[in-house]
């Protein structure tokens, strides 16, 4: 019987034992008591509510609905968790004391408020840091002034966090001191806090595919005293996406004791915005005055444009300026695509630059500023070998550096500049002028003057593009070329060269000078040893509206030409029976795109003295006419003087008073040459010259013979057909 009751008073007991874990862990603690344990888990400075306090079978004592506020704040709690699995100590407890010195936190979240700057450094606006807390385990000591976070596994999106460390909660009896100084400091250090953590909070939210970022922390944090703190974190990970940005394998590791602190980042197989970097490796201080870059060692570039980069500098928190130093040897066209993200459209000058066999190398000292009054200043130099500038291949290019960059200036100097091709060398300075999309320059070249203006600008190179050099030659420009058009071209050019000319003629020696103005280009004061004779002339090449084409008008004169060996320079050989000199003027004009001559309008005068024109193939099927008429005539006919004016107008040189005078016969011509080689010309052979006495008697006496004694003259210049003109071509034994 009285087994039989203990069975059934146990039996009783398990059953109200069940019944009432059922009703603690359904419906949960009288509220008295919940407001209890309640009480018993505030903390200084903090205010924490809960819903209920629940009992779980497995977990223990269970809080749900926990929500932690700052003392005086409402709206988004500083943690909100779902429920919290509380650590009790029931002996505490019946001595009077917390009796709860821990908790295990699941499915919580964790909303820090961050102050960050409005307006001015007097004004903030509130931001949170938010994470998802997936497991927490906590412990705090008897007073509730010192939290333990001995577990702690996190996330927000696209990064992973673990952790450990101590939180020194203030007092309530005891308030801290502090300063004015020390208040705007710890405001610039949440502002550079809140800035760290949006940047982190970015990189994951506009991650796509991209794997895990996993942070690990263990700190110690004492807000009463910044100097306690102690802070170890290392982050990494692969296969992270951002934007255009693709980051292989990377490490951050920083470690801080009060404001001061050091880190190292590792990096391996990145595409930066689409710039390809191998491999990154950086060293940098902080304190609360400054962010010391004590190096940063990087690989930059794919293939033959690869190359190292190197940095160092210092940051200044309070003036947000930086001073450092650059050394690079890769190819800047690497990090062309990385410039254009960043809306620097400056940029492009880098593409003008081309360096296929190897990169060029750079040192330089810079600083930036950013903000309100943000710029960027560079001084240094470079150098680079057998590279290319706007298409022109240089054996070795050098210069020194100076860009700046401000709200009212974008510039790039380079000063002293040296290009070195095989045939000369160009010396000087430059400065391009972003903002007005401008070059000015002031050198001096030995080097091919087409490759220089090819360097220079478009609008040069065309007008250049019109001479021959073949001979050394000295040039001085200075000026300024528009190098997005023609609107603020306005530059000088002195050129002085040997065995230079335009198409067929070659100067032994040749001066000019050459003024542009906007899309205007003056050629003055030419003056060329042509042929041991003497070439002076000017020009001027402007455009034409609505035409794509550019116009020329020119105006020469020569004195004393060796027609032998103008005869030479023009036609390719040589023609031992050419003599004489030559002189003349020509004022000519026409489009420059007309290889032809088509379009070439003007006029002039020739005269060649003591020339042997009757001996050019030109006039053998006429000495042969007049060898029928007066055998051994071409044996006494040598010396000659010729004269003639001419008109240039479509595609012709007409004139009509060629006069040609030998000692015996002279010839009256008029007619055409036409540019495409044809001739027609008629040709009147008249005995003696007429400005002697004999000789202009005799023309008078001998008109009506003369006339019977004219000719056609037609076929090309190579293949010359001579026909009389009223005699019977049977009498010159022309049958066909």
């Amino acid at each position: 019987m009285i087994l039989r009751n203990i069975k059934y008073g146990v039996f009783t007991v398990f059953i109200v034992v069940l019944v009432t874990a059922l009703y603690l862990s359904l419906i949960g603690l009288p509220n008295v008591l919940a407001r209890s344990i309640e009480k018993r888990l505030q903390f200084s400075g903090l205010v924490i509510t809960l819903e209920k306090v629940k009992l779980g079978i497995f977990e223990g004592i269970i809080a749900t609905h926990v929500c932690c506020h700052r003392k005086g704040d409402i709206g988004v709690p500083l943690l909100n968790a779902e429920k919290i699995v509380l650590r009790l100590q029931p002996l505490a407890w019946l001595k009077g004391k917390n009796g709860i010195s821990g908790a295990l936190i699941k499915n919580g979240v964790v909303s820090v408020p961050i102050r960050h700057a409005a307006t001015n450094d007097a004004m903030f606006q509130a931001e949170r840091f938010v994470l998802q807390i997936m497991l927490a385990r906590v412990v705090w000591d008897e007073d509730a002034t010192r939290l333990q976070v001995k577990e702690l596994a996190a996330r927000m999106p696209g990064i992973k966090f673990t952790g450990r460390g101590e939180l020194v909660l203030p007092r309530e009896d005891v308030k801290a001191i502090r300063s004015s100084a020390m208040a705007v400091s710890d405001n610039q250090r949440n502002i550079r806090l809140v800035d760290l953590l949006t940047a982190w909070g970015q990189v994951g939210m506009s991650t796509n595919g991209s794997g895990p970022v996993n942070v690990d922390v263990t700190c110690l944090l004492n807000p009463a005293d910044v100097n306690a703190t102690d802070v170890q974190l290392q982050a990494d990970a692969r296969n992270t996406r951002f934007r255009k940005t693709a980051l292989g394998a990377w490490c951050l590791k920083l470690s801080m004791k009060g404001t001061s602190g050091e880190g190292v980042v590792d990096l391996i197989n990145a595409d930066i915005e689409g710039a390809h970097v191998a491999k990154i490796n950086g060293r940098f201080l902080f304190d609360k005055q400054k962010l010391t870059l004590q190096s940063l060692a990087a690989t930059v570039g794919k293939d033959h444009w690869c190359g190292p980069l190197n940095l160092s500098g210092v940051y200044d928190w309070e003036t947000k300026q930086y001073q450092g130093a650059v050394t690079t040897a890769f190819n800047p066209n690497a990090l062309l695509p990385l410039l254009y993200s960043l809306n620097l459209p400056q940029a492009s000058v880098i593409e003008w630059f081309q360096f296929e066999e190897q990169p060029p190398v750079a040192k330089a000292n810079f600083s930036f500023g950013v903000g309100t009054n943000s710029f960027f200043h560079l001084t240094g130099h470079a150098q680079g070998d057998n590279c290319q500038y706007h298409g022109v291949t240089n054996l070795l290019m050098k210069s020194g550096l100076v860009i700046d960059f401000s709200d009212t200036n974008a510039s790039l100097v380079l000063a002293p500049l040296l290009a070195v091709r095989e045939e000369g060398t160009v010396q000087g300075r430059t400065r391009l002028d972003f903002n007005r999309e401008t070059v000015s320059f002031d050198g001096l070249s030995t080097a091919d003057p087409k490759a220089v203006a090819q360097m220079l600008a478009p609008f040069i190179a065309n007008v250049v593009g019109l001479f021959r050099f073949e001979g050394p030659i000295k040039v001085a420009a200075w000026g300024t070329a528009d190098y997005m058009g023609v609107a603020h071209n306005d530059m000088d050019i002195e050129v002085d060269a040997q065995r230079a000319g335009w198409k067929k003629l070659l100067a032994d020696r040749c001066s000019l000078s050459l003024r542009v103005v906007e899309d205007t280009a003056y050629i003055n004061d030419v003056q060329a040893d042509l042929c041991r004779g003497l070439v002076r002339g000017s020009g001027v090449v402007y455009p034409v509206l609505n035409s794509t084409n550019l116009r020329y008008h020119l105006q020469t004169d020569a004195r004393e030409v060796n027609f032998q060996m103008l005869s030479r320079n023009l036609t390719g050989h040589a023609t031992d029976q050419y003599h004489g000199a030559l002189a003349g003027q020509l004022e000519l004009e026409g489009f420059l795109d007309d290889s032809g001559g088509q379009t070439a309008t003007g006029q002039g005068w020739i005269e060649i003295s003591a020339g042997h024109l009757f001996q050019f193939p030109l006039f053998g099927g006429l000495s042969e006419f007049l060898g029928h008429i007066v055998p051994g005539l071409s044996l006494i006919v040598r010396q000659t003087d010729a004269r003639a004016s001419f008109v240039i107008k479509d595609g012709n040189i007409h004139s009509d008073d060629i006069i040609i005078e030998g000692e015996v016969i002279t010839l009256v011509c008029t007619g055409d040459y036409h540019l495409n080689g044809s001739l027609d010309f008629a040709v009147q052979v008249k005995l003696l010259k007429k400005n002697t006495l004999v000789g202009g008697i005799l023309q008078i006496a001998m008109m009506p013979v003369t006339k019977m004694l004219e000719f056609r003259l037609t076929g090309t210049s190579k293949d010359p057909h001579w026909r009389p003109a009223y005699l019977p071509k049977e009498m010159f034994f022309i049958f066909d």
